[in-house]
């Protein structure tokens, strides 16, 4: 579209400079201005649309980073039963995978990793301990918290799955001395003068104290020497307890 300004100079024909009849025209091209302005709403746009692209990569670049952050360490590709299992004696892991082709963290039970791998019951490689509990010997530990009498740790110890605590080497007595810093009950209990484990086991070694004082049930003493600090202890009495599975 074209606009045109025209302006007569009828009024100083007497002058004799410029002819009555001349005129002065401008034409302004209205259509050019507006394609200008197109042109400009354009890169107008066009910033606002990168501005967004950018802005949904940075968003999903950050979600990767946090899900790469929580994402569980998987145990690398193991090609056969016989090198997991001499994985997990030489390094301590108690990782139990699912399959040989798709190892995973460890979830599955003791039994079932037994059955997996046809090993006998009294093989523990395939255990692993949870959170809170001390891998020792094949064993796994928890010291608690919180005291109870005897029959109530040894209680609480059966609904997390073990018992209390049986002491039969002198690496678990010294294993436990040194670990805890307190008054434990462990699964020890005198019944008709017989000393017994919770595991219906007869008492064959002993590691009392110089002074062991009187009751049914034993304390682990861990101020004392690892070799002398077990404690009697009416079963009654309230203290803290190690539980073993």
């Amino acid at each position: 579209m074209y606009i045109t300004f025209c302006r007569s100079y009828e009024g100083d024909k007497n002058d004799g400079l410029i002819s009555p009849d001349s005129k002065l025209c401008v034409q302004l091209d209205g259509e050019k201005s507006k394609k200008e302005e197109v042109k400009k709403e354009d890169k107008t746009r066009g910033y606002k649309l990168a501005c967004l692209i950018l802005s949904v990569l940075c968003l999903i670049l950050l979600l990767l980073v946090i899900f790469l952050s929580t994402k569980p360490l998987v145990l690398p590709f193991l090609n056969s039963t016989h090198h997991f299992l001499s994985i997990l004696a030489q390094t301590g892991s108690h990782f139990c995978p699912e399959n040989e082709l798709r190892p995973i963290p460890p979830t599955c039970s003791l039994e079932n990793c037994q059955t997996l791998y046809n090993l006998p019951s009294n093989k523990r490689a395939c255990q692993y301990c949870d959170e809170d509990w001390l891998p020792f010997g094949g064993s796994c530990y928890f010291l608690s918290t919180f005291r109870l009498s005897w029959s109530g740790s040894q209680k609480d110890c059966n609904d997390r799955g073990g018992s209390l605590a049986v002491i039969k080497s002198p690496e678990v007595q010294k294993f436990l001395s040194e670990e805890s810093n307190l008054l434990y009950w462990i699964g020890l209990s005198q019944t008709n003068q017989t000393w017994t484990w919770v595991d219906n086991s007869r008492l064959q070694k002993s590691y009392w104290a110089e002074n062991p004082g009187t009751g049914d049930c034993v304390y682990l003493y861990t101020d004392g020497h690892p070799e002398k600090n077990w404690i009697r202890k009416p079963c009654s009495a309230y203290t803290y307890f190690i539980c073993q599975m």
